[in-house]
């Protein structure tokens, strides 16, 4: 079902364009007149090749068209404006016209596709300004970071179709409906009978290809469900080849897998061939109709009851007529597929945040005692819990690292913090007060985080460790880069501390990406610090250089590692274990290698590379 309703507030965000949208409307109004205007003037070329030796007036003046209003309206003006020049004269008259209707008609359609693109342009700019803030304000509530995913798809994929949408809508309903009405019109006064034989014709074709699309449609729409069954199981079979091989069920699996790519090679080939039928038989219906109007206005010509000029005005506006009609079908299905995605856009604008400010939210001040959760659970729709009762305390001023197998039970943990999520159950307070009661901005002052997958945006240096806060002069961003061991290869960049990187400039290693944000943590001079450890090997170098940064970084705050060295989890006050989403061990290093097999076992699996490190 189209949501139209979407789609007319989509419309909303052209309000600050109506100038630009009445400026192309006028343009499609004087495109349309010029394109009336030529096919009159084509029907006017025609009678003067006919009958060259005389002039543009009728060879019978007194000699009227029945059916015919236009034929009778030029009579009238021949005779009104008696003898005209000669064939010659007209011939040239009539082409300049037309040439001077033409470029009239070129810049109004160049004219109108400026002022629409420029429109629609603006509209899916305020369209992505909207989607950004929610975005932001709804925060990236999943664990495992997909969260970003419906906010990119919206922010890209679905505001171009609502963009085209809008296009085709500002397009269609002015320009190509006028062309259609007036086209029609043209038909009627060039031959009243004839033209609504056509037009009753035309109806009973649409009709009739309305139907037959809409049972193309049922096939494809029902051939398309088949189609993707038999696709999951062909896909199903390339990554059951272990299992297949090791019971050796090649055989089996060699008949199930082409008796699959043969249903689906079928169901393709239904849909295809549903999807393939609608255009010839329009086409055909279309070609049918015209036709047959206009061997009947042949046999009008013939017979002297029609002028060549009303008969070549017929031919033009019934074959013109197609134009528009296409057009028009195009550009709904534009419109429809914008509509369809308006009313994702909007579901998107619509959401509220789960990580809602209660009104009379307090300021927090710097921890100085405890960071807790209490019955913290954690739950995501439709997945295994990720966090269960977790009971917790960390003290100030000490370092915790968070270890385990499955890397969504970690990252709940420390999002928490900043709240990026929410518990599902149970609370996260800092010096005893719940987190989600005090206001963001103080909380996440207090929060520092370096993680491996968001260490360097594209921006300068400078930016990337300020965050664009201009109350982070260079002189607090280079005394930061020194700590963090960055300053020296900062400056062996092109352009220093002005260099581009990230994505889009200068290259970094994992290890200066890591330096510099590490770099833009201390600058914020938090009380609470989460850094994920990077997981690629570093050079001794490296180490020696980052463990210098911990060293002067770390004491006097609250440090929570997702550590991947073992040298991080041996200097750690406390380590907690992770199984299963609950707290499977805690304590330090000597104590958990004495009474914990899961830890011995994570030091086995997960730092044997390091053990020297």
């Amino acid at each position: 079902m189209v949501d139209w309703v979407s789609f007319k507030r989509a419309r909303g965000f052209l309000t600050a364009e109506r100038w630009r949208i009445i400026g192309a409307g006028a343009c499609a109004v004087l495109s349309v007149v010029c394109f009336v205007g030529l096919v009159i003037l084509l029907g006017e070329l025609a009678e003067l090749l006919i009958t060259p030796k005389h002039s543009l007036k009728p060879p019978t003046l007194g000699h009227s068209e029945p059916f015919s209003l236009y034929g009778t309206w030029r009579l009238s003006v021949y005779n009104r404006f008696g003898d005209l020049p000669d064939s010659i004269y007209c011939l040239g008259l009539l082409l300049g016209a037309m040439v001077v209707l033409a470029g009239i008609r070129s810049l109004c359609n160049y004219l109108q596709a400026r002022l629409i693109a420029v429109a629609v342009t603006d509209a899916a700019r305020r369209m992505r300004r909207a989607i950004h803030h929610q975005a932001y304000r709804l925060g990236t509530t999943e664990v495992s970071g997909i969260g970003a995913a419906p906010a990119i798809n919206v922010f890209t994929r679905e505001t171009d179709t609502v963009r085209d949408g809008l296009t085709a809508w500002l397009d269609a309903s002015v320009k190509e409906s006028i062309k259609l009405v007036l086209l029609l019109l043209i038909a009627l006064l060039a031959h009243v009978v004839l033209a609504a034989l056509f037009m009753i014709l035309a109806f009973m074709g649409a009709f009739l290809v309305r139907r037959q699309a809409q049972s193309a449609r049922a096939r494809a729409t029902a051939a398309i469900r088949n189609a993707a069954e038999r696709l999951a199981l062909l896909q199903e079979s390339l990554f059951q080849i272990r299992l297949t091989r090791g019971y050796l069920m090649e055989s089996p699996a060699a008949q199930r897998f082409e008796r699959n790519l043969q249903d689906f090679t079928e169901n393709e080939t239904r849909r295809m061939r549903s999807s393939a039928a609608g255009d010839p038989i329009q086409q055909f219906v279309a070609f049918l109709c015209v036709t047959l109007v206009v061997g009947l206005a042949s046999f009008h010509l013939l017979s002297d009851v029609l002028s060549p000029s009303s008969t070549v005005l017929l031919y033009a506006s019934l074959i013109s007529i197609y134009g528009p009609v296409m057009k028009l079908y195009d550009r709904f299905r534009a419109v429809r597929h914008g509509a369809e995605s308006a009313s994702a856009v909007f579901a998107f604008i619509d959401q509220h945040s789960r990580l809602g400010q209660v009104a009379d939210a307090s300021f927090l001040s710097p921890m100085s005692q405890t960071l807790e959760f209490v019955n913290v659970h954690v739950e995501e729709p439709g997945q295994p819990a990720v966090l269960r009762g977790i009971n917790l305390t960390i003290k100030s001023g000490t370092r915790t690292a968070i270890m385990g197998l499955d890397e969504r039970s970690k990252r709940a943990l420390v999002y928490l913090v900043p709240r990026f999520l929410d518990p599902s159950e149970g609370r996260v307070q800092i010096d005893g007060q719940d987190i989600r009661l005090v206001t963001l901005e103080s909380l996440r002052a207090q929060v520092a985080f370096v993680l491996q997958d968001e260490m360097t945006f594209s921006a300068t240096v400078a930016e990337n460790i300020g965050c664009g806060d201009p109350s982070f002069g260079l002189p607090h961003i280079v005394d930061a880069a020194k700590i963090a061991h960055a300053h020296s290869f900062i400056q062996r960049l092109p352009k220093g501390y002005d260099t581009l990187i990230g994505d889009m400039g200068e290259s970094l290693s994992i290890s200066q990406q890591f330096r510099i944000a590490l770099a833009r943590a201390i600058v914020r001079d938090p009380t609470i610090v989460i850094i994920e450890e990077p997981t690629a090997h570093l050079d001794e170098d490296t180490k020696n250089l980052l463990d210098d940064t911990l060293m002067r970084f770390c004491p006097g705050r609250t440090v929570i590692f997702l550590p991947h060295r073992l040298s991080t989890i041996r200097n750690c006050d406390s380590i907690i274990i992770l199984h299963e989403g609950m707290i499977a061990a805690s304590g330090n290093h000597r104590e958990l290698t004495i009474s914990s097999e899961l830890y011995r076992h994570l030091q086995y699996t997960e730092f044997n590379v390091f053990a020297n490190s």
